[in-house]
């Protein structure tokens, strides 16, 4: 019984975190920085990820 207790809560802990670093992946970002932001800052990470603009480099042109 123990054992699912503290299933249920690290999953309930890491949850906001992975998804952080899961969106800022999609947005061009570091996943593991934006991972211990949301560590520290569990739904404050995902509005300013809302909020930042996408973060896009531009692709290197092989021919010069």
């Amino acid at each position: 019984m123990p054992e699912i207790i503290l299933l249920l809560i690290s999953t309930i802990v890491l949850t906001p975190p992975l998804i952080s670093g899961f969106f800022a992946k999609s947005r061009g970002r570091r996943f593991w920085v934006w991972f211990l932001i949301g560590c520290v800052l569990p739904f404050v990470s995902m509005f300013i990820l809302f909020f930042l603009p996408l973060n896009q480099h531009p692709e290197l042109n092989e021919n010069s």
